[in-house]
């Protein structure tokens, strides 16, 4: 009797044992599945070959529905504004930026990137009276290059109508002229800190000195992809109490290739309230693309 308990036992335990070997390797199966079909290529806009002195046209397909933005930053002279700040030969190129300002340097102001949009963002209409914004930057000896790139892309790449003014803050640059010197650009303003105030502090005097009924608030070393206001502001027309984030794409910081990100990403708050992007979950993703993908 107590053999024939001690073999059901057995039969008991290596049961268990087949079954969870089974669902172990289930589980690695879907994650696998899961992994391939969170990974991306990304998207590089090959530079190599511009000749920095060639205007560029984008593409037909890059094109703008109804854009008509404000080309009026085209008689500003960049080269005489970046040539002021440049590394000179045997001088680091990263050292005051953390990232090549040689390479920044030889880019246009007014690039083309490649439209790095989901397939389906292309094909959306958005309501044609959306209000304006102002656009705040805040900077602290930022790279002339890559500051001016940051202006002209919200002017070139948003409708003219919507952009009320560009309020930059320069927190106490070691230059002053950083910032005032771009002024002659349309609808950029510079207010300057009297002292390092930081980030937040920066953002809130640009804020206090706004017009516009939304504010949009950028890094200063960033450039605007196409159709990137217009869904932003139509999602706060929907809901004004909403706080709205674009996906953000990659600038290489050796060579300033333009590198697509994941579309695939959820921002969130670990317990540090520190924000950090994660992967949809399949049942999210396919919540998602029931609706249209912006």
């Amino acid at each position: 009797m107590i053999r024939r308990k001690v073999r059901f036992l057995l039969f008991l335990a290596v049961l268990w044992f087949v079954g969870f070997g089974i669902y172990v390797f289930n589980s690695d199966s879907d994650d696998r599945r899961e992994e391939g079909r969170m990974k991306f290529h990304p998207l590089q806009a090959d530079t190599s070959q511009l000749d920095h002195n060639e205007v560029v046209e984008p593409k037909k397909d890059t094109l703008y529905w109804d854009l008509n933005p404000d080309k009026s930053y085209q008689s500003f002279d960049e080269r005489t504004y970046i040539s002021k700040t440049i590394v000179n030969s045997g001088q680091d190129a990263y050292a005051r930026n953390k990232f090549n300002q040689v390479e920044s340097d030889k880019l246009k102001m007014d690039r083309d990137i490649p439209d790095t949009r989901n397939p389906l963002c292309k094909k959306k209409n958005w309501d044609k009276d959306l209000p304006q914004t102002s656009v705040i930057i805040t900077f602290h000896n930022e790279a002339r290059s890559t500051l001016l790139r940051t202006v002209v892309s919200v002017l070139n790449r948003s409708p003219a109508r919507m952009i009320k003014e560009i309020i930059l803050v320069d927190d106490y640059s070691d230059n002053p002229e950083d910032g005032k010197e771009l002024e002659a650009i349309s609808k950029v303003v510079v207010l300057r800190n009297a002292k390092r105030e930081g980030l937040m502090r920066s953002r809130v005097k640009g804020a206090d000195f706004a017009s516009a009924p939304i504010l949009t608030f950028l890094d200063s070393h960033c450039e605007c992809n196409q159709n990137w206001l217009e869904p932003l502001i139509q999602r706060i027309r929907e809901n004004p109490k909403a706080v709205v984030s674009p996906i953000i794409d990659v600038i290489n910081m050796d060579n300033f290739q333009y590198v697509a990100a994941s579309a695939d990403l959820k921002g969130g708050f670990d317990w540090n309230l520190v924000f950090k992007w994660d992967y949809m979950q399949a049942a999210e993703r396919t919540a998602r693309d029931r609706k249209s993908v912006v």
